[in-house]
């Protein structure tokens, strides 16, 4: 989840418009100023959408790890049915689970940049 974020923070920062900072550095704003009223507001939609992807991919890691080595958790059920026979019920009610959790905290992203951000 980090390397999505980290990239769209990025490149949010980085497209921020040289003439507002122009502007900003010429009424004498410090690097801080510039910062948290500038880049960071500018920057928002860009970190929002990292994190709407970051969001998913962190469900899907974390089915993998319990996948792998977990005793406990949604991987170990995906386990469980596939070493019994293939459970057909057990593997689909994990599998909706599993996209219902997905796209529950994706949602949650998405009403969060509506808040924040508004509409583009």
């Amino acid at each position: 989840m980090f390397f999505p974020v980290a990239i769209a923070t990025m490149v949010g920062i980085r497209s921020t418009d040289r003439g507002l900072l122009e502007l900003a550095r010429s009424l004498r704003a410090t690097r801080r100023q510039i910062l948290t009223t500038l880049e960071i507001p500018g920057a928002l939609p860009s970190i929002l959408g990292g994190l709407r992807v970051g969001v998913t991919l962190a469900v899907v890691g974390a089915i993998v790890g319990e996948w792998a080595g977990a005793d406990r958790g949604l991987g170990v059920l995906v386990n469980l049915a596939r070493g019994s026979l293939f459970d057909i019920p057990l593997m689909f009610a994990t599998l909706v689970t599993i996209a219902l959790l997905g796209i529950a905290l994706y949602l949650v992203v998405v009403l969060a940049e509506r808040r924040l951000v508004g509409l583009r």
